[in-house]
């Protein structure tokens, strides 16, 4: 997990026409010696676009695409980082279950951090995951995403519903 990173955006289909628009749109050009490997998730569908995850050499080339993108702000492509579904879960809990008192929140090579409104960065210890994921949902609004996964009882290891 930690030299890999994801992209969505529309659909590409070989790695190179992957490299020449994360060069177009970052400046940083990714030659075939920076990647192990590269492949799309989920299952082809007509018309839908499918995440590609890359997968670094170096973890200094993952950090410098990943801030490179984000100085930019990239529109149409998002480059972030590949996350096991329990962290996203977690990322995603601290994320929307305390919009009021979170600021921003990120991850760095897996490790979860959050800013609050007073301005203090805080991460997300391993042992706080069950607090942060036993905590309720907002109300949802129209506006937001329905989630594929939730984490069934307050036990980590407890198995994902899709």
């Amino acid at each position: 997990m930690a030299c890999r990173i994801q992209i969505k955006r529309k659909p590409l289909k070989p790695l190179k026409l992957v490299a020449n628009a994360v060069k177009q749109h970052t400046g940083i050009q990714i030659i075939r010696a920076d990647l192990d490997f590269g492949h799309r998730l989920g299952r082809f569908e007509d018309g839908k676009s499918r995440p590609v995850v890359l997968k670094f050499i170096s973890k200094e080339r993952k950090i410098q695409v990943l801030k490179k993108s984000k100085e930019l702000k990239l529109g149409h492509i998002y480059p972030s980082e590949n996350l096991t579904p329990l962290i996203q879960e977690v990322f995603n809990s601290v994320r929307l279950k305390k919009r009021d008192t979170t600021e921003s929140v990120w991850t760095r090579s897996g490790k979860i951090f959050y800013k609050n409104r007073d301005g203090s960065i805080n991460r997300v210890l391993y042992s706080q995951y069950d607090e942060w994921l036993n905590l309720p949902w907002p109300q949802k609004s129209k506006h937001q995403k329905n989630y594929k996964y939730r984490f069934v009882n307050s036990n980590l290891h407890s198995k994902l519903l899709w």
